[in-house]
């Protein structure tokens, strides 16, 4: 859960996240069970994050999550990570669709069953503005740091490489001296294609440095198709 100086790891913030969403989703009826029986699913696209104060080991904190509604295709989900003096440590903000399981392919609006509520739970934001697209900036050289075999360890009931994954990923595919020596002050990551068990990942990276951070991309490719793409920033 904490890395080298006791502080809370992004991965772990984004495992609890994603639990805290399918969660939600359970409450709001429609969650894992009543979508599988329609063979629908939820699929996490896109997610960004941010830390807005350290969080570290022994702290008490409270996680809240709710459902902001949709936009498009997309569902919008907000997190808040709250301190035990009452301030806002991390928040985060989501985006999921709805996927056909036998086609893989996105549900329009019109054809989900009557129990998918469209309506936001709140309408507040933590983060006020949807979780970004990331695309390396032109002009940056992408370098190929290593490859990456999907492993039992990597995947989730499906199979499937869990989202939080390509994070760790990243993570360890960047300069690892950097890496213990600077806490990531927020990350942005997009989900474009599932990776299964087996599959070879080539993970590129591409960096960044301004008056004011360092900024690592790492874009995650299999068969020369990209399969996430995530910017950390330091």
């Amino acid at each position: 859960m904490t890395n080298q100086d006791y502080r809370l790891r992004a991965a772990a913030f984004l495992d609890e996240a994603q639990d805290m969403a399918l969660q939600g989703s359970d409450e709001l009826g429609f969650g894992y069970d009543n979508m599988n029986e329609h063979r629908l699913g939820w699929v996490l696209y896109r997610m960004y994050m941010k830390f807005l104060r350290p969080v570290t080991w022994r702290d008490r904190v409270t996680m809240n999550t709710w459902h902001k509604g949709m936009e498009g295709l997309v569902f919008q989900r907000d997190f808040e990570l709250i301190a035990g003096d009452g301030q806002c440590s991390a928040v985060a903000t989501s985006s999921w669709v709805v996927i056909d399981m036998d086609k893989r392919s996105f549900v329009r609006k019109e054809d989900y069953p009557d129990f998918i509520n469209t309506d936001p739970q709140c309408t507040e934001s933590a983060v006020e503005f949807a979780a970004p697209k990331v695309v390396i900036p032109s002009g940056l050289e992408k370098v190929l740091a290593r490859n990456h075999k999907v492993k039992y360890s990597d995947t989730d009931f499906n199979r499937h490489t869990n989202n939080v994954k390509y994070v760790v990923w990243a993570l360890d595919s960047i300069d690892q001296d950097f890496v213990f020596s600077h806490p990531i002050q927020e990350l942005a990551i997009n989900f474009n294609r599932e990776t299964r068990l087996g599959d070879d990942v080539e993970l590129w990276t591409a960096e960044q440095v301004t008056d004011e951070n360092r900024v690592f991309y790492v874009e995650g490719v299999v068969d020369g198709r990209q399969v996430f793409i995530v910017k950390l920033v330091f």
